[in-house]
């Protein structure tokens, strides 16, 4: 696939993607198309589309100027900042520079979630029309106005660090020496992206294979369940996994033909999956299998210009689902291009990447390997010693009680310590100070 890829002259965010495609995605051949003024857009776009087969846009600013005068159709994304990068961006300047959470104002084209992520965290919900200027119709003066009250704020002494989504807004605060830091994309929301315009050019190449197979097993279990087998026990949690292929295969309106003990057909259209899957890029089926707890499946999309051929690439992609330890899904248009969806992290490779020590934790306090593995990783990124549970609930991704208990698992096997109750503003409960002792 040829994509252009629109960014601004002074873009922190491409060489980050530049490095993700050449490492992930060798299939993709790429050329940045380069502007240093949005007025731009139209010309450069124009006179490169012929040779391109999508465009991925840096900014959101930039994909909506281009997509209300795009004179041929393309295919087109743009990347987006997720509440989570941008709440990553607030903990580490607060965790890692030190600057107060109450202190640090974003600039961004997105009002609306900067106001619930301030909410969230319980900062700067006395100030947020000073605070923030709308740009969500660009032009030269919303840019100004966003950076002339963030430099106001900054010189009264109101806020002490600005972090920003708009790439212009930033060049200007690094001219006046203001303290100032872009937003980072996640790199699993840059690789998502890239993936969907991957999956949509080649549906588009492939438009004559309308017919979709969907090939469906239910794994055996593994030895170490087979020591401990209570036969009625697992045939509850098997009926389980039964419920949700019948519930996923009336979602689709396929056809399904069961061949096997555990083993599923299922005959649909293109259309009717490519909106079901999200354009190819999730599989809900997995994520539901995979919370229910109750073992894996493998699976694969196939696709062909007959009942037999979709088949045949659906099995092909069963098997290499199988090879990968269950519970993904593997998408085969041919036999060239065959693609994984939702893959989980197996115990097998989680066992590669930790020590002893985090399988005990696990043992210990008998939570999930994952959840240990990610809290450590999330401990060890920001070099946190001391954090209010809030806090970690934001970084960890979860929700405040869900983090809750964790801690409280934690804290009774003596991995956590709550050391005090700090209360970040007037509003609400104190939140507990925690100390980590993982060893």
């Amino acid at each position: 696939m040829k994509l252009g890829i629109v960014k601004h002259n002074k873009s922190v965010t491409a060489h980050q993607v530049a490095m993700i495609i050449d490492r992930d995605f060798t299939e993709i051949e790429y050329v940045f198309l380069e502007y240093d003024n949005l007025d731009r857009i139209d010309d450069l776009i124009k006179a490169n589309y012929s040779r391109l087969d999508a465009l991925l846009f840096l900014g959101k600013l930039s994909y909506d100027v281009a997509s209300k005068s795009m004179v041929k159709s393309i295919l087109m994304e743009h990347l987006s900042y997720s509440k989570y990068s941008i709440i990553n961006s607030f903990m580490h300047a607060h965790l890692v520079y030190g600057y107060d959470l109450n202190k640090i104002s974003c600039a961004t084209t997105n009002t609306k979630k900067i106001l619930q992520i301030q909410e969230d965290l319980e900062i700067n919900d006395k100030l947020p029309e000073l605070l923030l200027a709308s740009t969500e119709q660009y032009n030269k003066i919303s840019i100004e106005e966003c950076y002339q009250l963030n430099k106001k704020a900054y010189l009264n002494g109101e806020i002490d660090f600005i972090i920003s989504t708009v790439t212009g807004v930033l060049e200007k605060l690094k001219a006046d020496n203001i303290p100032c830091e872009m937003v980072t994309h996640a790199e699993i929301s840059i690789k998502s992206k890239l993936r969907r315009l991957l999956m949509r050019n080649i549906a588009e190449v492939n438009k004559s294979n309308q017919i979709i197979v969907i090939a469906i097993s239910i794994d055996r279990l593994p030895y170490s369940a087979i020591q401990n087998y209570d036969e009625y026990y697992n045939s509850i949690q098997q009926l389980k996994i039964y419920k949700e292929i019948y519930k996923f295969s009336k979602a689709t309106q396929s056809a399904i033909m069961e061949i096997g003990n555990g083993n599923f057909l299922l005959f649909s259209t293109r259309n009717v999956i490519e909106r079901e899957t999200d354009g190819f890029t999730k599989m809900d089926l997995i994520d539901k299998i995979r919370d229910t707890k109750c073992g894996t499946i493998s699976m694969a999309i196939g696709f062909g210009a007959t009942a037999n051929q979709a088949k045949k690439s659906a099995l092909k992609g069963q098997y290499h689902s199988q090879k990968q330890g269950g519970n993904c899904a593997f998408v085969v248009f041919d036999d060239n291009n065959m693609f994984i969806l939702n893959k989980s992290v197996t115990s097998k490779e989680i066992s590669e990447k930790v020590d002893k020590r985090i399988n005990d934790i696990a043992i210990n306090s008998k939570l999930g390997i994952n959840t240990v593995f990610k809290l450590i990783r999330v401990v060890e990124q920001y070099s946190i010693e001391e954090i209010t549970a809030k806090e970690l609930a934001l970084l960890y991704g979860i929700t405040h009680s869900s983090m809750n208990k964790i801690i409280s698992k934690l804290e009774a096997c003596n991995y956590v310590k709550i050391i005090s109750n700090n209360k970040i503003n007037q509003r609400g409960r104190p939140s507990r100070i925690i100390r980590f002792n993982f060893g």
